[in-house]
């Protein structure tokens, strides 16, 4: 059996507007700022942590982005750009059997049209392959449809998000905590148990509490790594 490690990421994003588009020719509507990721082993044991920033080609960062993520511009400036951070981050990883997992597939379709749009000359597809959405993964398991927050799916597990949101690392971490949970059947029906029972469709009624209380359980607005 092949030992294949698990790499557990999240990305956070500046935008990039509709003049920056025009004048630059990139079809980007925003770029990653800061990789964050976690690597663990085939029994789920976190074996290495990796967090850069990462400094925009084409972006800006906004005041509304760096009261969320806590990055500012100037943090940026001497950073290195995506393409090396890239290479970084695959020679962290190292040439071993891997695959990736992310909370949704926002972070999975910016790293690709990045790529896309900085490396084109590179393949890169064994980044791609078998990519996991742990968010559909861990509403599949629960019986919830809709797109549910990271905060509110490691409160569905009785368990306190740990750090603050929209830090790479600390997104890739809390993540990496739910693809150990989701690798053990019993421990995961356990810790989802209150959960599961609040979604289970009403033998009467056909309805949930989830669909009733959706918003108690969705995350709003746009998704921002």
């Amino acid at each position: 059996m092949r030992n294949i490690k698990n790499v557990v990421v999240d990305f956070e994003f500046c935008k990039v507007n509709k003049k920056q588009r025009s004048l630059t020719g990139t079809h980007l509507y925003q770029e990653i700022i800061e990789f964050g990721a976690i690597m663990l082993d085939e029994n789920m044991n976190v074996i290495g942590k990796f967090q850069k920033f990462v400094k925009p080609q084409y972006g800006t960062v906004s005041a509304f982005i760096s009261n969320l993520t806590g990055i500012a511009p100037d943090m940026l400036e001497e950073e290195q750009p995506f393409n090396e951070v890239l290479t970084e981050f695959l020679q962290w990883i190292g040439n071993t059997d891997f695959q990736i997992a992310s909370w949704s597939m926002s972070d999975y379709r910016q790293l690709y049209e990045e790529i896309c749009d900085k490396c084109a000359d590179e393949d890169y597809s064994c980044i791609f392959d078998g990519w996991r959405d742990i968010q559909r993964e861990f509403g599949d398991k629960i019986g919830y449809k809709a797109a549910l927050s990271l905060e509110n799916a490691m409160s569905a597990i009785d368990e306190r998000f740990e750090g603050k949101a929209h830090d790479a690392l600390v997104d890739a971490e809390n993540t990496a905590l739910l693809v150990s949970l989701l690798a053990d059947k019993k421990q995961f029906d356990i810790r989802t148990k209150t959960m599961q029972e609040l979604l289970k469709p009403s033998e009467e009624e056909g309805t949930t509490l989830g669909s009733m209380f959706g918003d108690l359980f969705a995350e709003w607005g746009y998704a921002l790594g």
